[in-house]
């Protein structure tokens, strides 16, 4: 609980002020300081929004799913690997601008299937937006 009112406060602190957040969006420094719990947690808080949203699009224009994304379906991968994948992915420093449900998404998109070619497309789109 104490990390969810931490990350709600970091989201609330100007871009200037922030490292953990590009463009007041949560990003990779703040997910390399998360223990596995808040990390289980965050990509839980993502499934249960997906599951209650009612036209979710992960990214507006996430190359993997144009369309509808089935939550059920999309979140199938155990939140565990889901982890992992995002760990990976923020093991590389030009990624830790990327948003952290960004992340989340990049590491769904990869587990359930997307092409290198997707996935280094949604990349690039996030790059692009979140940094300088």
């Amino acid at each position: 609980m104490r990390l969810l009112m931490c990350m709600l406060m970091l989201v609330s602190i100007g871009q200037s002020q922030n490292p953990y957040a590009a463009k007041t969006v949560l990003n990779g420094l703040l997910w390399r300081n998360t223990d596995h719990n808040g990390k289980i947690l965050f990509v839980n808080g993502m499934e249960y929004g997906a599951e209650s949203a009612t036209d979710l699009r992960l990214a507006g224009t996430l190359p993997a799913c144009p369309a509808r994304v089935d939550a059920k379906k999309w979140f199938a991968p155990d939140a565990d690997e889901v982890v992992k994948e995002v760990d990976a992915l923020y093991l590389n420093a030009t990624n830790l601008p990327l948003p952290m449900s960004g992340a989340v998404a990049y590491a769904l998109m990869k587990l359930n299937g997307a092409t290198k070619q997707q996935l280094d497309y949604y990349r690039a789109l996030l790059l692009r937006a979140f940094v300088n």
